[in-house]
């Protein structure tokens, strides 16, 4: 019994070892991003952009945001060289998501 414990144990450790190795290569990102920035800028009914958005689950889930720019009009405008961003892990594995 203890046996069939640790064998489904370490079943799940594999496959989620390969999810965070395997499933980022898997993402369109280029859809991702533009699916991102569209929601973003309809959000704050502006424009969001960034260059480069890097994605990383290890050792916190977390992304990188390269050369961002925030316009609303009549009310905004930044920019930053870098913004990054933290997110905990089991709302983001629950499909809630929270910084």
């Amino acid at each position: 019994m203890k046996r069939a414990a640790y064998v489904v144990g370490a079943i799940i450790l594999a496959v989620a070892v390969l999810m965070v190795v395997v499933g980022p290569a898997l993402v369109d990102r280029p859809a991702v991003q533009a699916e991102i920035q569209e929601r973003l800028s309809k959000a704050l009914e502006g424009q969001v952009t960034w260059e480069a958005l890097d994605v990383a689950l290890l050792p916190t889930p977390h992304g990188e945001l390269r050369k961002l720019r925030v316009e609303i009009p009549g009310k905004l405008g930044a920019s930053a060289d870098q913004v990054n961003v933290y997110m905990r892990l089991w709302p983001l594995l629950l499909g809630r998501r929270r910084m």
